[in-house]
């Protein structure tokens, strides 16, 4: 067997050791070159500057969202300042035109009364006088529900569009009852007009037929 030369035994290994470094170097854990530790540090920055801005939105957020339930409960306490007022106008305005009819039934009532006493026939003013005196007290009981509706409402964001509509339409039923009220009691004024000219019979009068021959009777016989 020939004797190998110096240098093919280097080049033998040469064949045989670099391959082997070159994998080992592969599986080995590279260091962080300078340029890798910086895009870390800025990535880091980066997602730390995220946070604080995330942080400062919330913080935002927060102080809207307050803000916000801060206006909401104005207008709510607003509104019932406004529920409030609504129902001492409703009790002084209301209240007011219902006694001045309650007033006029009285000197109505007093017209007829007088008109009687002269023997005129009162009935149909009476009784119209009666229907009139039902429909103011249906004015007062409407007007009843009404500020007691007012009364036992808390407004809310919720309920306040729902709360105010209903307060509407009952303060349009009072104010359909009075108008109604007051209707009635012109009716009965001119009713009494009519009746103040209508006498009742009396029982001397009912029979003039047989006065005049009762008459006639006696002065043939005295003849």
């Amino acid at each position: 067997m020939k004797k190998m030369s110096i240098l093919s035994v280097v080049a033998l290994s040469l064949t045989i050791v670099l391959p082997l470094q070159v994998a080992l170097a592969d599986t080995a854990t590279p260091t962080p070159t300078l340029y890798g530790e910086k895009r870390v540090e800025a990535i880091k920055n980066k997602i730390e500057k995220n946070e604080a801005r995330g942080e400062v939105l919330e913080a935002r957020l927060a102080s809207t969202s307050a803000k916000v339930e801060q206006k909401q409960e104005k207008r709510n306490e607003a509104a019932q300042k406004a529920l409030k007022k609504a129902s001492e106008i409703a009790t002084e305005n209301y209240t007011r035109s219902i006694e001045q009819l309650n007033s006029l039934v009285i000197r109505i009532n007093t017209q007829i009364s007088k008109f009687e006493s002269k023997g005129a026939n009162m009935t149909a003013s009476k009784t119209a006088l009666a229907d009139s005196q039902t429909k103011i007290a249906s004015a007062s009981t409407s007007l009843a529900a009404l500020i007691t509706y007012i009364d036992n409402q808390k407004i809310t964001a919720t309920n306040r569009e729902s709360v105010m509509r209903d307060i509407r339409n009952r303060s349009e039923i009072v104010k359909k009852n009075i108008k109604d009220s007051h209707s009635f009691l012109v009716r009965v004024l001119s009713m009494i007009k009519n009746d103040a000219g209508k006498k009742i019979p009396t029982a001397t009068s009912t029979n003039p037929i047989a006065t005049t021959t009762t008459a006639t009777t006696s002065t043939s016989t005295q003849q």
